[in-house]
């Protein structure tokens, strides 16, 4: 953050909890770890977050309850500066040295998940959010995209925005059937472009906006979606073309003079069996 003059190198820590460090030496040296976001459901949960800076003064948080196999999270929203958390529209909420890391219950709530508990290896608990990808548009709002578990053969991706005085939560995509048996909440993720988030790139199974099957495996898409669009207006474009093998997880690399858009080509078994290229387009 330039104004503190320090890098935040933000990781699953504490308590399998939201954690950090900092550096004002560039990263040569780094001082303590401090607990973020501390969970607030029994046994060791692992919230899951996202994370977004402006390069200034304040960090993005997108978060959940715990992973979505043990608990039908819902999909929460802070923001940290200069040591507090705040809403997205300012409101002060605590100081992270005085009060302690923040919890679910005092961040915004932007989705209320099923809230159910573990229902076995194979099955996520039921209407569980998954955050997936947090931008900020040219204005400073925040724009979160995330996943949302019904089902193993039907998951759907969202998009909730801020437009500076309240959240509009929607529907934009068929998310497809799970990735694979033992992780019934994988998809192939969904992501907003860091300095252009109404710029979105998508992989799934399935026609992203009927639901029906695809020819083939998993395809990526990209869109253009705009502040009141939802599933039913959004044009999707196909950019991959390999019908025989994976094309998940993609993502935007801005670059000086040229952007590009990434995904993972190959076979994905597990997260830790796979045999993947990274492909992609330079425009």
């Amino acid at each position: 953050m330039e104004k503190e003059g320090r890098l935040y190198n933000l990781y699953r820590g504490i308590q399998w909890n939201p954690s950090f460090v900092t550096s004002t030496d560039g990263g040569e040296t780094w001082g303590k770890t401090q607990h973020l976001i501390q969970d607030e459901l029994n046994g060791t949960q692992r919230p899951y977050a996202r994370y977004v800076g402006n390069g200034t003064d304040t960090i993005g948080i997108s978060f959940t309850d715990a992973h979505p196999r043990d608990f039908g999270n819902s999909l929460y929203y802070a923001e940290f500066r200069n040591g507090n958390f705040y809403t997205a529209n300012g409101s002060y909420i605590k100081n992270l040295s005085k009060d302690g890391p923040l919890k679910p219950s005092e961040a915004e709530k932007i989705y209320t998940g099923g809230e159910g508990e573990f229902r076995g290896v194979d099955l996520s608990a039921e209407n569980s959010a998954w955050t997936s990808s947090v931008a900020f548009d040219d204005k400073g709002y925040p724009h979160i995209a995330y996943s949302l578990y019904l089902n193993n053969q039907d998951q759907r991706y969202r998009i909730a925005s801020w437009n500076g005085k309240q959240w509009y939560d929607r529907e934009v995509a068929y998310a497809g059937s799970r990735l694979y048996e033992r992780e019934a909440s994988y998809t192939r993720l969904i992501t907003l472009e860091a300095s252009n988030p109404s710029h979105v790139l998508i992989s799934s199974d399935v026609n992203p906006s009927t639901g029906k099957a695809l020819e083939g495996t998993h395809q990526v898409f990209r869109a253009l979606i705009g502040a009141n669009d939802d599933i039913n207006s959004i044009q999707w474009q196909r950019l991959s073309k390999d019908n025989a093998h994976h094309n998940i997880r993609p993502m935007v690399v801005n670059g000086e003079d040229k952007n590009a858009i990434l995904w993972l080509n190959g076979e994905y078994k597990t997260y830790t069996d796979y045999n993947l290229d990274a492909v992609g387009i330079v425009y």
